[in-house]
């Protein structure tokens, strides 16, 4: 119990002492490709990905340790991205990007900070469900299920997000 509570304060001081990289998200428009894969791959329509704040990226730059910004990816077809939004810490917009269709499970995701994903979503509800993929968590919302997805399977959620979870639902799962 107490090796737990060491864990958990260090971990705490490392996430707010950690410096965050500057992403800057040029968006774009939905297109038909897009569709190809958030609506007849996963069912998922424009109207969700919206509501979800989904961003089409058309442009990531990204902070290099010289402070200025750096392209890091362009938009094609191919290779589409999409900026999840995850609010702001220390006046730092907080961002996943997504590359759906990327072969290298270690360039699907580009982040410059671990963030729970639908917290802006939450509705009173009887129950919450904790899911790895934001894509499930859209899923779930078609079908009026409210949930929430966590950055890895190893992440800790704290007691503040857990009573928060409650305040919402009589069960989380």
């Amino acid at each position: 119990e107490e090796e737990r509570k060491k864990f958990n304060n260090l971990y705490k001081q490392h996430i707010t002492t950690k410096e965050l990289k500057v992403f800057k998200i040029i968006p774009r428009p939905l297109n038909k490709f897009d569709g190809k894969i958030w609506y007849d791959r996963w069912g998922i329509p424009s109207n969700l990905i919206k509501l979800g704040k989904v961003i089409p990226v058309l442009e990531l730059q990204v902070e290099g340790n010289d402070g200025y910004l750096h392209t890091k990816y362009t938009y094609n077809s191919y290779n589409p991205g999409y900026a999840y939004y995850g609010g702001e810490v220390n006046g730092i917009i907080l961002w996943k990007v997504y590359f759906p269709l990327t072969k290298d499970k270690n360039k699907k995701f580009v982040t410059n900070y671990s963030f729970i994903q639908g917290l802006h979503l939450l509705v009173p509800s009887r129950v919450i469900i904790i899911t790895k993929s934001y894509k499930d968590v859209l899923c779930f919302r078609m079908f009026g299920i409210v949930a929430i997805c966590v950055p890895s399977e190893t992440y800790v959620i704290s007691k503040e997000i857990m009573f928060k979870l409650k305040s919402y639902a009589d069960i989380v799962v």
